[in-house]
């Protein structure tokens, strides 16, 4: 085990974890990312349950090429764009992250909804017909609201500067300019 808690890999073969070739269970195993694993294990497996470790990275989840049901519940999970990876797991059918910080993000699930278009049940809700509909929407509204706010920074980024350079200008001629007439 490492200082910082086991990785996947060491799990898997230090550990000898008994598992079907489908499932691995990570259950409480202070694990904090999902390394790579060689990819004939990582091609065998469909169910990952990986609650209450520390996980705070999957950037390496779409090695389960063949993930249908993914249990992150109660890691350390923080953005949305930490979840955008998990458009890649085409066969992904149901997922918990409950607990995770990104669940509380507002729109969080009409966002999952929108990049996981296989999901059919969410943090141990179903996905109605209605959610799949409201979640395109959602992310157009979101995105319209993202871009609006870039402009609005933009702006405001420009009214400072000129801001600044009138209060250099103003300065210049009070105090600099005077000095050389």
């Amino acid at each position: 085990m490492k200082a910082n808690g086991p990785t996947l890999i060491d799990f898997i073969y230090d550990h000898h974890q008994p598992r079907d070739n489908r499932k691995l269970n990570l259950i409480n195993c202070q694990i904090r990312r999902l390394d790579p694993i060689p990819q004939h294990i990582a091609n065998e497996i469909q169910i990952i349950f990986a609650s209450n470790n520390y996980i705070s990275s999957i950037q390496h989840i779409d090695q389960f090429t063949n993930l249908r049901v993914l249990s992150l519940s109660s890691n350390n999970i923080k953005y949305l764009d930490d979840i955008d990876i998990l458009s890649k797991l085409v066969f992904l059918e149901k997922l918990s992250l409950q607990k995770n910080p990104v669940a509380f993000i507002p729109f969080y699930r009409e966002y999952t909804i929108f990049i996981c278009p296989r999901l059919e049940v969410l943090d141990d809700r179903k996905i109605s017909a209605q959610d799949r509909q409201e979640a395109p929407k959602v992310i157009t509204k979101l995105n319209t609201l993202f871009e609006q706010g870039i402009l609005i920074m933009l702006r405001i980024t420009i009214l400072t500067h000129i801001e600044l350079m009138w209060k250099c200008s103003k300065m210049l001629r009070k105090e600099i300019l005077p000095k050389y007439r």
